[in-house]
């Protein structure tokens, strides 16, 4: 996504730079609406009427185990197949939002973690995967960052939990450049998610 960013033109402004920063999402958040940021990529946060947000991607939850986890085996698991296992979780500060609606799946799965380790990075979380046998419940790109040497990665089947990234801007942000530079962010991806068209082999 950032090098997608990165290659948006504007044609208003071809000088234009970007400069990036990382923080979390909802420091992002309060930035943003703050005035202190014009745009921030920003991943799980609920809808906020002094924001508008153009959606990136959405992908499922991801579910890091060890390669001979009974689980491995599977396509696919559900919060259900973790119950009575040690869980890592990203910890409430790092995303209070997506914190949140995995409590609320997991009170409404019935499920329950035999311990629980507040992380603040995919990489910690791993510590916790060999140190305790845990199933680290991650985000995708966080999942691909520590799927490999021993760990590997299964999709979690649950409807309701989904990890929605967007490019988001405060509602009361009037400046043109924010605004034509969304619009182009949108166009771009646009263009890239359209299927390839195939050509055919039309010789005899």
């Amino acid at each position: 996504l950032v090098s997608t960013l990165m290659s948006v033109r504007v044609p208003l402004d071809p000088r234009l730079k970007l400069r990036f920063s990382s923080d979390y999402p909802g420091e992002l958040v309060h930035d943003l609406i703050a005035g202190t940021l014009d745009l921030a990529v920003v991943t799980d946060v609920p809808e906020n009427p002094k924001l508008s947000c153009l959606e990136l991607a959405k992908h499922p939850y991801y579910a890091a185990m060890l390669n001979d986890d009974p689980l491995a085996s599977r396509k696919g698991i559900c919060l259900k197949d973790l119950n009575n296992r040690s869980w890592a979780l990203l910890s409430h500060r790092v995303s209070p939002y997506s914190y949140d609606m995995i409590q609320m799946a997991i009170s409404d799965a019935g499920v329950k973690a035999s311990e629980v380790h507040h992380v603040t990075t995919a990489e910690q979380a791993m510590s916790m995967i060999f140190l305790h046998d845990s199933v680290a419940l991650l985000d995708r790109i966080g999942a691909w960052r520590i799927a490999q040497n021993g760990i590997t990665m299964r999709p979690l089947a649950e409807s309701n939990l989904q990890f929605c990234t967007g490019l988001a801007v405060c509602s009361k942000n009037d400046s043109r450049i924010v605004k034509e530079f969304v619009r182009a962010a949108g166009r771009k991806l646009d263009m890239l998610r359209r299927p390839i068209q195939q050509r055919l082999n039309l010789t005899a």
